[in-house]
């Protein structure tokens, strides 16, 4: 079954809130990965990497993350809560997609043991509007190519 990259961003988006929502809230919650969101042209050229990457960087932007680091095919986005509160992520992306992985932050009690990974139930908050974000922005994309 063929889902359209809006279908694919409201399964993810409802995937990492059904994480969120199923965590307590004091405790630590699972991580919610996010692995390659399809991003979609409206006209029947690909979108170019660089184009993908704009996405991703406009998107970001909304939700006030913002390029730490950069290489091809990477973005290193960081975003800044307060003084004591931050998580930094590397974006890989191609011309179909990326991906999200976490990899720092300070003060969201990230702890890992084994394959479990539990981080402060914001982080998947903040996961879900970034890649609402870059949804968003590559609509808004499709409309000026």
């Amino acid at each position: 079954m063929m889902h359209s990259g809006k279908t694919k961003h409201l399964i993810l988006a409802g995937c990492i809130a059904l994480a969120l929502a199923s965590s307590p809230a004091l405790a630590g919650s699972s991580m919610a990965p996010v692995s390659h969101v399809t991003l979609q042209s409206s006209t029947d050229k690909p979108l170019s990497i660089e184009g993908v990457r704009n996405i991703i960087v406009f998107g970001g932007q909304v939700h006030e993350w913002r390029v730490v680091a950069e290489q091809p095919g990477k973005i290193t986005l960081k975003y800044v809560k307060s003084s004591s509160t931050s998580v930094t992520v590397e974006v890989s992306y191609n011309s179909s997609g990326y991906d999200v992985a976490y990899v720092d932050s300070t003060g969201m009690a990230y702890h890992k043991e084994g394959d479990v990974v539990e981080i402060h139930p914001s982080y998947n908050r903040w996961m879900v509007n970034l890649v609402e974000a870059i949804g968003e922005a590559n609509k808004m994309y499709k409309t000026l190519i």
